[in-house]
């Protein structure tokens, strides 16, 4: 089943709606991995930063993104 357009429209609002709560290093390395479905190694060439630096960027997002989704009850 396809999602509605509503719907489709209600997901990128909440997307767009979380990453603007992330600053700009970490929110890069979230569009860049799990949007855009680069791994670590291209993130960072792309970024200019380790592999390593992108994992440590990426961790602490996604354990913010898990903050600001159980105080919104996004789920």
């Amino acid at each position: 089943i396809e999602p509605s357009f509503e719907a489709s429209i209600d997901d990128s609002l909440i997307t767009a709606d979380l990453l603007s709560k992330l600053p700009e290093a970490q929110r890069a390395v979230i569009v860049l991995g799990v949007i855009q479905g680069f791994n670590s190694v291209e993130i960072g060439e792309l970024l200019g930063i380790s592999s390593s630096a992108v994992r440590s960027r990426m961790g602490t997002a996604l354990a913010k993104l898990r903050t600001v989704v159980e105080e919104r009850s996004y789920l």
